[in-house]
């Protein structure tokens, strides 16, 4: 299944902020709906929160926005999610895994249940 996203990056229906996955969101980047905020995940909110769990644990939403991101965890995503995860890693630089490792609260486990990208893998392309 392919994810069609209009022009402002929306998959959600009724939108007028960016990049929603959610439906009737009028604030930027949630996944939730009817949210007025950014970044939210829930429904029916009008102030975002100010921490987010990264890899299980929270931390200040301003940590996360500052944070440089690895360009591989933005895939189009095919049938299978996990497979789609794999064929960007294979296709990334050492200094995109680099930043990988430095996002805040990096956990090689709960990043491999995610994606089955394993801690070999990533060591692999950090040669």
């Amino acid at each position: 299944m392919e994810f069609k996203r209009n022009k402002k990056g929306q998959t959600g229906d009724s939108n007028t902020g960016d990049s929603n996955t959610g439906d009737s969101n009028t604030g930027d980047s949630n996944t939730g709906d009817s949210n007025t905020c950014n970044y939210e995940t829930g429904m029916f909110n009008t102030r975002a929160n100010s921490s987010i769990r990264i890899f299980n644990k929270y931390i200040d939403i301003d940590i996360w926005t500052k944070c440089s991101k690895p360009n591989f965890i933005y895939f189009d995503l095919k049938e299978d999610y996990k497979k789609s995860f794999i064929e960007s890693f294979n296709k990334t630089t050492k200094e995109d895994v680099e930043l990988l490792l430095k996002l805040p609260n990096f956990n090689y486990e709960v990043f491999e249940e995610i994606s089955r990208i394993t801690k070999k893998m990533i060591e692999g392309k950090l040669k």
